[in-house]
């Protein structure tokens, strides 16, 4: 298991995006007004998170920027006021920016309203007073559609990417992903799809950050640990992975 970890670890820190790194800017998403968008506006980023499920995470990164042009603005006051089915129709208008196009709308709109009653109408009031990390996951949780998965997820972006400052990072998790599931089973990292096993194994590795496993996995699981036909050859585990390979198939989202 060490090993394994020693390896993801690795591989998290050749993908990082920190912005000391000169020239290097965070790509959600290969638009680059899309990108823009969700790299300048906090409330462009919580929605992205929201979008994040059950597309491709470019196409989920751009959502925001998209919704905005059909909208005509990004305004969470007019949003909030909005019905379920008026930004159902929005969304669902050819080409459709999800696949869900009631969910989605509903947890918008239910993520506007909660940001003009307790966040002044601003995402960056949910992390601009340094919290721990723990509480950051709680926060984001709160909101419906994100859940740990991508409260999980969000919190690493902001800490690792977005230069977020966060105290504790002892409390940051890996996402209940299937990207992450997948390679956790395949390596032996855990022996069953169990989302506290999961936590609790990347909190015994990487004590002092156990989110920092999370991008090298979910890497891994999309880029080469495929639900079918591996290319376990090309996968920067290759070298320490059992290869596992009968498991996890299941686990395409």
């Amino acid at each position: 298991m060490k090993a394994i970890a020693e390896a993801l670890l690795l591989y998290g820190r050749d993908l990082s995006t920190k912005t000391a790194k000169p020239g290097i800017v965070v790509t959600f998403t290969p638009d680059n007004a899309a990108n823009r968008f969700v790299l300048e506006d906090p409330n462009a980023f919580l929605f992205a998170v929201i979008f994040d499920q059950g597309i491709q995470a470019e196409r989920a990164w751009a959502a925001p920027y998209l919704l905005s042009e059909r909208l005509g603005h990004f305004d969470m006051t007019r949003i909030a006021a909005m019905s379920v089915g008026q930004l159902s129709k929005i969304v669902s208008a050819p080409p459709a920016l999800h696949r869900y196009v009631r969910n989605i709308p509903a947890w918008l709109i239910a993520a506007a309203q909660r940001l003009l009653a307790e966040y002044s109408g601003s995402a960056a009031n949910i992390w601009n007073d340094s919290p721990t990390a723990t509480d950051l996951i709680s926060r984001l949780d709160a909101f419906k559609g994100i859940g740990q998965k991508k409260a999980a997820m969000a919190t690493q972006i902001l800490m690792r990417d977005m230069g977020v400052t966060i105290r504790r990072p002892a409390g940051t998790q890996v996402a209940y992903d299937a990207h992450i599931r997948r390679v956790f089973l395949r390596t032996g990292l855990v022996a069953r799809d169990d989302p506290d096993a999961i936590v609790a194994i990347a909190r015994g590795l990487s004590p002092e950050d156990p989110g920092a496993m999370d991008l090298p996995a979910w890497y891994v699981g999309r880029d080469w640990c495929h639900p079918t036909s591996p290319e376990c050859s090309k996968c920067r585990l290759g070298d320490v992975c059992p290869k596992l390979v009968h498991l996890g198939a299941n686990t395409a989202y």
